[in-house]
């Protein structure tokens, strides 16, 4: 893995996982320090407070522009209550942009699920054995990197 994909996963890391930066580093592989600098020289802290605007929001923004531009067209008077081509491109480019939104999948959406599946467990199951997955969730993780 190059230092560059190991950069990319601790940052990952550090926006989504709910972990201390040693355990970051020990994940990923890297020392502290080399972490400390990339979370201070890239401004990860800030970026961190910024995912509050998250797809989730995105995905509700573009359905409230899809609810507006349906309004709009309702109304007009009965019978003309339908999009014109330019209209229609608009409308399918809305509904295109939700569904991709909807169904991809990012390394982020891979570490939050991941996430929250571990902190399920650990109520159920004993540490030693949330770590074995936690190893083959890395494992996946550096596969897709």
């Amino acid at each position: 893995m190059t230092n560059e994909q190991k950069k990319d996963w601790a940052k990952i890391l550090f926006l989504k996982e709910n972990i201390t930066q040693k355990e970051i580093a020990a994940k990923v592989e890297i020392s502290e320090q080399s972490l400390s600098k990339w979370i201070k020289k890239e401004n990860w802290d800030m970026l961190k407070q910024s995912l509050i605007a998250t797809r989730q929001e995105q995905i509700r923004f573009l359905y409230i522009q899809l609810q507006d531009f349906n309004a709009s067209i309702m109304e007009r008077p009965e019978g003309k209550r339908f999009a014109d081509s330019k209209e229609s491109q608009t409308l399918i480019m809305l509904t295109t942009a939700i569904d991709k939104l909807e169904r991809e999948t990012s390394i982020a959406d891979h570490i939050s699920s991941f996430t929250k599946f571990n902190d399920f467990c650990r109520k159920f199951v004993p540490i030693a054995e949330i770590q074995k997955i936690v190893d083959f969730q890395d494992a996946f993780i550096k596969n897709l990197l």
